[in-house]
């Protein structure tokens, strides 16, 4: 699509390439960004799209899902073109620049909405994982009870909640790719199972599939999902960032690569979860959401004495929880960063040390998405930085999502780095101290600093840290408790907070900017402008209608 743009204007979009194209911190490959957003794509949501497919049918459910990979692309190009025309580095920068401040602030909010939200999930789906496995190997025959469901879900979180309240979970780097390999493995379990159910317990009959629903409420509820499942907006400019030479053709091969990747993946695993599923008969103590047979988590739908999918459940489960501190840390210094911008944005005074001033202003994450690795295969997770000036400038806030490696970065942090040791640089690169340290007592000094140094709460800075952190994992608790089955929570989030960021507003900031003399007066006219307009106008409708199905289904 980027062929219609004329000359000029491909021009413009260069020139304000940041960083450049031959920049030394560009050092990522093709292969490794597109590794990078299909690890953030590629998580606990696939095992509801059998869920989805059973509700709008086979064939329209996988021409939805094909469509929404379609989409999703295109409005990833359109994020990539903004960031290329107004020079911002991370989807923050690209709405403040295209909106103002205010809708810096209404995206703030909106990554909070989607990592709380996620963080539920994670918690339902630990539900979901961690109960068969407790009734099979632990409970008596008669199973657990509603409340004991809850109840196993909570002690699965207490071994990460130390590390909720840490401010750099450096060592949890691999995170996301061992949930991929448990995930890969789950997946090959299904398809073993599906294939065996099939040849010797019954065979599949083409007259018992559903293939197109005729129920237009069901159709749109699941919508969501397969929306939801080509979600990695935020991640796409630090990538964009640390790809080398990232031209067109370039950007255009990773951003199909890792659509189509995941469109592979979730054509595969949902057809054989729904193949296995739809004459599966629900059980009433299970806490999954069922329509027709097929539960809103996949793995509910198989005996919780199988072997094969115990050994995956378990490998999963450990992922999971491992990955949910990766969710409420950001939720947490997003709140933070916030509620520090708006004071500066009042005029009121802050009464806070400069060591608290450094913590609340801090936005160095080394935790989200550390998929990437850089070219001499020193360091790879990526680190989301802040500008340090946002203080006084008002900010140009960067989403807490994976960047480059970056050179010369040394952090002190007044909560895990003590005052009486020497600065240590977070990026181990030939030019840091750390890096000519042996790889061993790195890692114990990166162990000691991030996981067993206590935090001093004792500041108003680490008063705020704590009850911050705190609030987000009880609400998160308590709406585990309360929301019957994990799809409950896709379907939300889906419906409401991703439709924004995904598709309303990198389509709205494309055409603002492609528009300064008012976003109803473009420079010029073409294809891809006007397929901007017709994705916002689609999408804002399909959020509205979708938003108010998945309420309805809630009540």
């Amino acid at each position: 699509m980027d062929r219609v743009m004329s000359f000029d204007s491909q021009l413009d979009e260069t020139a304000r390439l940041e960083p450049g194209m031959h920049h030394p911190d560009r050092q990522s490959s093709r292969s490794s960004s597109v590794f990078s957003l299909v690890a953030t794509m590629v998580g606990g949501g696939v095992l509801s799209l059998p869920y989805a497919l059973q509700r709008t049918g086979v064939a329209l459910g996988l021409t939805y899902l094909l469509g929404s990979g379609v989409i999703g692309a295109f409005s990833i190009r359109l994020l990539l073109s903004a960031s290329r025309r107004s020079g911002a580095q991370s989807y923050e920068e690209v709405v403040e620049r295209s909106f103002g401040l205010k809708a810096k602030y209404l995206t703030m909010l909106l990554l909070i909405a989607m990592t709380f939200l996620a963080s539920v999930a994670y918690l339902v789906l630990a539900r979901d994982l961690a109960v068969p496995l407790v009734e099979a190997y632990i409970a008596d025959d008669d199973g657990l009870s509603k409340q004991g469901h809850n109840i196993v879900a909570i002690l699965c979180l207490l071994p990460v909640i130390p590390l909720c309240y840490a401010t750099s979970l450096h060592s949890l780097r691999f995170t996301s790719l061992s949930s991929l390999l448990a995930l890969l493995v789950l997946t090959a379990a299904v398809i073993w199972r599906c294939a065996d159910r099939a040849t010797h317990v019954r065979p599949i009959r083409t007259e018992d599939i559903k293939w197109v629903s005729a129920d237009p409420e069901a159709t749109l509820y699941a919508l969501p999902f397969f929306e939801l499942s080509f979600m990695c907006h935020f991640n796409v400019l630090p990538v964009h960032s640390g790809l080398r030479k990232p031209t067109r053709t370039r950007l255009d091969c990773v951003v199909f690569s890792t659509i189509f990747s995941a469109l592979c993946f979730y054509v595969i695993v949902s057809i054989s979860g729904y193949l296995f599923a739809y004459d599966h008969k629900c059980d009433a103590h299970s806490s999954s959401t069922c329509v027709d047979n097929v539960p809103d988590n996949i793995l509910n739908a198989f005996d919780r004495n199988d072997g094969l999918i115990n050994l995956g459940r378990a490998g999963f489960l450990c992922a999971l929880m491992l990955s949910f501190p990766l969710l409420v840390l950001p939720c947490r210094d997003t709140v933070i960063r916030l509620g520090t911008l708006l004071i500066y944005g009042s005029g009121k005074r802050r009464n806070f040390s400069e060591a608290d001033e450094r913590l609340l202003s801090r936005t160095s994450l080394d935790h989200i998405e550390e998929s990437n690795h850089s070219a001499d295969g020193a360091h790879d997770a990526y680190v989301a930085m802040q500008d340090q000036q946002q203080a006084s400038t008002g900010g140009n806030g960067n989403a807490p999502t994976a960047v480059p490696p970056m050179r010369h970065i040394n952090v002190r942090d007044p909560l895990d780095t003590p005052m009486n040791e020497d600065e240590l640089a977070i990026i181990d690169t030939e030019d840091s101290p750390e890096f000519r340290t042996p790889q061993m007592e790195r890692t114990r000094r990166r162990l000691t600093r991030t996981l067993l140094r206590p935090l001093n709460f004792w500041t108003k800075a680490g008063l705020v840290h704590f009850a911050v952190t705190s609030l987000i994992l009880v609400f998160s608790v308590f709406s585990m408790v309360a929301v019957p089955g994990v799809a409950v929570v896709w379907n939300l989030c889906g419906s409401s907070v991703s439709m924004l960021l995904a598709f309303i507003l990198p389509s709205a900031s494309y055409i603002a900017l492609r528009s300064p003399d008012g976003f109803f007066k473009p420079k010029s006219r073409d294809a891809r402008l006007v397929a901007a307009w017709i994705l916002l106008v689609v999408s804002c409708i399909l959020g509205v209608v979708c938003t108010i199905e998945s309420v309805k289904q809630v009540l």
